[in-house]
């Protein structure tokens, strides 16, 4: 929780990148740029729209507690694929092996006025197993919008969650595009697949939200 409410008091300025931080797979730093015995955790970051939310999905090392954070947000880039049904990006970590989990998210939306953020208020835990050299796919870890109405009776971004789902067949040419030098051949699917962030649909009470006006326009 620690580091979702750092995420939270941070300027978010998300941009079509996926992921961030050292353990990012990218064409200046490939796969072969990383320790052999480090794995690879990788999948897709999806709307069924082009939704104008910040979105961040957390994971960390149940035993280190190291932190890794997938990330997208529309503001400016529009990802590396545009589906009827999908848009988004493909994402792909080098990691030491171990036991990780997600543990929770954050979404955030603003409108000029002021800056609303979703996540949970608990850290839940939905974990899976990374062993030596192994390229484990997480999935497309897909984001569902909740709408709901303003006091004008408009529809405005209420939230919403994730889910895990098997798109391996669809994702894998993106991810062979974006990620040459990783074996696609002997990736496996996590155990995590079918699952939903947060593991259970919330009540009120339990899902946190802020609503705060930016810096900026408190100084006006």
């Amino acid at each position: 929780m620690r580091n979702v409410l750092a995420a939270l008091f941070s300027v978010l300025t998300l941009t079509g990148c996926a992921t961030t931080g050292p353990y990012q797979i990218t064409a200046e730093r490939p796969r072969s740029s990383f320790p052999t015995e480090y794995g690879v955790i990788a999948g897709a970051f999806t709307t069924p729209d082009r939704w104008r939310l910040g979105r961040t999905a957390f994971v960390r090392n149940v035993e280190t507690r190291k932190d890794y954070r997938i990330s997208q947000s529309f503001a400016f880039h529009a990802g590396d694929f545009d589906h009827p049904d999908r848009k988004g990006v493909v994402f792909a970590f080098a990691v030491p092996p171990g036991r990780y989990e997600f543990y929770n998210y954050l979404i955030y939306s603003t409108n000029g006025a002021y800056e609303t953020r979703w996540y949970s208020k608990e850290d839940f835990s939905v974990p899976f197993d990374v062993t030596p050299g192994a390229v484990v796919y997480l999935g497309d870890v897909q984001f569902v919008p909740n709408t709901g109405k303003n006091v004008l009776g408009m529809s405005v971004a209420d939230g919403g969650f994730f889910r895990l789902m098997d798109e391996f067949d669809h994702d894998l040419p993106q991810l062979r595009a974006k990620y040459p030098d990783i074996d696609w051949l002997t990736a496996q699917k996590a155990g995590v697949l079918g699952r939903t962030l947060p593991p259970v649909l919330f009540t009120p009470s339990e899902k946190g939200v802020d609503r705060v006006v930016p810096p900026a326009l408190l100084n006006q």
